[in-house]
């Protein structure tokens, strides 16, 4: 038997505990891999688990620390044995390991009182009369505190059965499994679990736990069965008919394992825009769903262990109206389209129940968009972009930063380029540091000398005879105009003659702005120069290409096209 002292049982403050390795409990029986593949629960599949271990864990190594194999080092399984009223584990706990019941009865259930703390107005005497008080009591109980138009029929629990939400007290025997989501994603341990006889349990690390989901024909067809009944029951359009449901979808559901922290796979179940692939149930894990906007992703919300999601693509035959991902490692189940279809086809009421979800769905999700877009008009009036007539925008999606666009504007200028490729962000897009050609364009407001003026295709031109006081400069709300040092003969400023130009130079400024490349063919270098596609010239009446979220008819902002100050 291998021991553990208390000090290995605690994980370091702050960081997930390793799910492939744990403190053997001082009771445990460390079994050999002959001792584990003897027991039926591997008889399906003892050769396949014999290859996969034996390559895992059977390799020597030599250390100063340590000299022999991994499952010496670090068993993944182990052997308890329970007496009649022990507690084998408690809701709360941080553990990593599940349990396989090889024989016996055991209880699990939630031992916290169900209730809410809440606070109420309470009277007072005397002259604290003048002030509000206010009293903090737990209230017991459940139904009575919680209003819900659609409650959940039950508790989600570490178990292979939730327990009901009235009586939540739950027994299992040989053959089940507990402990699942606290092994394979760390989570603390959802329920108290103790034994109703004497028992003997496996206790296994996430490697073993895995490696039983994937080869063992026996314990996939239990686990499928018990996790499609559990689902069943707690989806409220399924009422009434989940025996039927169960019999016609236990032979054709897919179970979909997905590890974002796996490298070779994927967070991402599917995409906004995605052909609809299937209608999803939670077996176990968290997911995230949002939804693209101007400037990022909106939340619109999470979803958990007996919650479903993929039906409004199918029940609408339209592609995926959001984003779907997972946070940790999740399991799901999948209906495909075909069989969806035939559901909700032999159960009428079922469709009509989806339908009504979906539908509340779609609602919640436009007001949610409303206010979001309203947050984008502020967002873009707020950034100046509406002002503008003229935007240069870098995709960043497609930019890989190699200054291409600035190389060629300083080369189409006789070296001194009016682009800098810093500026604000909205969407996807970086709104270049370069001259927006505004509606209101206050930096000709206050030149001396007229030098800054604006052509009939509306781009700004400061002329030759710019004296350098930088008003228009000052002027510029967004920093779009520079003033460039330049070196002059002293007889340019003097009006001496070239003999007194060899006596020196002296330094002045010039103001400079992007002038579209006006009488360069081609367009903007810029632009034509960018080997990904990255940098777009945009008139103001493109907006609505480049900003859809924000320049649409049916946008509840009302922006439409051309909206802004007058010209």
């Amino acid at each position: 038997m291998v021991e553990s002292t208390d000090a290995q049982l605690l994980s370091p403050l702050g960081q997930a505990p390793d799910t492939e390795t744990a403190a053997i409990p001082r009771d445990a029986e460390v079994l050999s891999i002959d001792q584990v593949l003897a027991l039926d629960l591997f008889a399906d599949c003892r050769e396949e688990m014999r290859k996969e271990l034996t390559k895992r864990y059977l390799r020597e190594i030599r250390s100063a620390a340590f000299v022999g194999t991994p499952w010496e080092k670090q068993p993944p399984v182990w052997l308890r044995r329970f007496r009649k009223g022990d507690v084998i584990c408690e809701e709360g706990d941080f553990d990593q390991t599940g349990f396989y019941i090889l024989n016996g009865r055991v209880k699990v259930f939630i031992a916290s009182q169900s209730g809410l703390v809440r606070s109420a107005e309470r009277e007072r005497g005397g002259w604290l009369r003048l002030f509000r008080g206010y009293a903090t009591r737990f209230v017991s109980g459940i139904a009575e505190l919680v209003e819900d138009p659609n409650p959940r029929r039950s508790i989600p629990t570490d178990a292979p059965v939730d327990l009901d939400r009235q009586n939540p007290v739950l027994e299992l025997s040989s053959g089940d499994l507990f402990g699942e989501m606290t092994c394979i994603n760390n989570y603390p341990r959802s329920a108290t679990v103790v034994a109703l006889t004497d028992c003997e349990c496996l206790e296994m690390l996430a490697p073993i736990l895995r490696l039983l989901k994937e080869m063992s024909n026996r314990f996939k067809e239990d686990y499928k069965n018990r996790a499609l009944s559990t689902h069943l029951r707690n989806v409220p359009a399924f009422a009434g008919h989940e025996g039927e449901i169960q019999e016609f979808l236990k032979d054709r559901i897919e179970f979909i394992d997905r590890n974002p922290l796996d490298k070779k796979e994927s967070e991402i179940i599917f995409r906004e825009g995605d052909e609809p692939d299937g209608f999803y149930l939670i077996r176990n894990g968290h997911l995230k769903v949002t939804k693209r906007v101007p400037g990022g992703d909106v939340v619109l919300g999470y979803i958990g262990r007996g919650e479903y999601f993929g039906e409004i693509g199918l029940l609408d035959g339209v592609p995926r109206t959001a984003t779907v991902s997972a946070l940790d490692t999740v399991e799901l189940v999948r209906v495909s389209p075909e069989d969806f279809q035939t559901l909700v086809d032999r159960f009428p009421d079922v469709g009509v129940r989806l339908r009504r979800k979906a539908t509340e769905r779609q609602m919640n999700t436009q007001a949610q968009m409303e206010r979001q877009s309203a947050f984008l008009l502020d967002d873009f009036l707020g950034k100046g972009l509406l002002d503008a007539r003229n935007l240069l925008l870098l995709d960043l999606e497609k930019c890989t930063r190699c200054d291409e666009c600035v190389r060629a504007c300083a080369d189409a200028h006789e070296g001194i380029t009016r682009l800098n490729r810093v500026g604000e962000r909205f969407d996807r897009f970086l709104v270049a540091t370069s001259c927006r050609s505004c509606s209101d364009p206050l930096c000709m407001t206050e030149c001396p000398v007229g030098a800054i003026r604006r052509h009939e295709n509306l781009e700004i031109v400061i002329e030759p005879w710019c004296i350098g006081c930088t008003k228009c400069a000052q002027n510029c709300p967004y920093g779009n105009i520079n003033m460039q040092v330049i070196s002059l003969p002293s007889s340019d400023k003097e009006g001496g003659d070239s003999e007194t130009a060899k006596k020196g130079s002296v330094l002045k400024q010039k103001a400079v702005t992007c002038d579209l490349c006006a009488g360069i063919s081609g367009g903007p270098r810029c632009v034509y120069a960018c080997p990904h596609d990255a940098a777009h010239r945009v008139r103001q009446e493109e907006f609505p290409i480049y900003f859809p979220n924000v320049f649409t008819r049916e946008s509840p902002t009302g922006v439409a096209p051309g909206a802004g100050k007058g010209s």
